[in-house]
C-alpha cells in the first residue's frame, strides 16, 4: 500500500519502524537488486561501485476525486545522495491514469535544468507543475508509460514525481543505490540487512560490494 504518496492523502513522507528485515542472499529481491545487467549499468552511470540500500513495494490506490498533488506526486529531488539511482519495476499496466512516474530530461548535476530548485543533502524540495512549466519545455517531461514488466532506471536527484493516479492503481517495486560515501554518512542508512554476503563463483565482486 503506497503510504509515501496516496494514503488518506497524507503529505509526509512515511518511513516502516525498525528493526529492518534480515534476508537471506537468495532472497528475489536481494538477488534482483544485484543481477549484472542491472548493476553494471547503475555503477556505469556513477562512475564508481555503489552500493544497494533501499527496497520497497507500493500500491498505488486511486482518487477520482478531484484534488491537488500532495508530497511526492510533485516534482521533487531525492535526498541523500547527489547522483543516487532508483530502479522502478511496475508489475501491473501503467497508463496515463495510473499515476506513472514523470522525470525532467537534463535535471539531474550537469544537466541544463541541473540548478533550478537545486539538490540539497538535507531534505526534499517540492516544486508545483505550474512552477516547473514556467521555466522547463513540457517537452522535456518525460512520462514513463509502459505494460507491466517495465523497468525504468532514473538518476532521482533529478526532477520527478509519480503516483497521481486517478483510475487505476499503479504497483510497483523501487530500489535504491548510493555512493560508498552516502552509506557511511547518517544521511542514507540501509533499510534491509542480509544474512550473509552471496558466495560462489556466479557473484561478482561487485553484487559482494553493493550488499556490504
Amino acid at each position: 500500500y503506497n503510504t509515501r504518496e496516496n494514503r488518506a492523502r497524507s503529505s509526509g513522507r512515511w518511513h516502516r519502524p525498525g528493526p529492518w528485515a534480515a534476508f537471506p542472499a537468495s532472497d528475489p529481491w536481494v538477488r534482483l537488486g544485484v543481477r549484472p545487467e542491472i548493476l553494471d549499468v547503475v555503477n556505469t552511470y556513477r562512475g564508481l561501485w555503489t552500493r544497494y540500500v533501499e527496497f520497497d513495494h507500493w500500491y498505488t490506490v486511486p482518487f477520482s476525486d478531484p484534488h491537488d498533488r500532495v508530497s511526492t506526486q510533485n516534482w521533487h529531488r531525492d535526498k541523500g545522495d547527489q547522483g543516487l539511482v532508483t530502479l522502478f519495476l511496475y508489475f501491473s499496466d501503467v497508463d496515463e491514469g495510473a499515476g506513472p512516474f514523470q522525470y525532467v530530461r537534463g535535471s539531474a548535476r550537469g544537466g541544463p535544468f541541473g540548478q533550478l530548485w537545486p539538490w540539497t543533502p538535507f531534505g526534499e524540495k517540492f516544486a508545483a507543475g505550474e512552477d516547473v512549466l514556467s521555466r522547463i519545455p513540457a517537452t522535456e517531461w518525460m512520462t514513463m508509460t509502459g505494460p507491466s514488466g517495465t523497468m525504468i532506471l532514473a538518476d532521482t536527484s533529478g526532477l520527478h514525481r509519480g503516483g497521481f493516479a486517478r483510475v487505476s492503481p499503479r504497483i510497483l517495486s523501487y530500489h535504491v543505490y548510493v555512493s560508498p560515501a552516502a552509506t557511511r554518512s547518517s544521511l542514507r542508512n540501509r533499510t534491509f540487512a542480509v544474512e550473509a554476503l552471496p558466495a560462489g563463483a556466479e557473484t561478482s565482486d561487485a553484487a559482494r560490494f553493493a550488499l556490504t
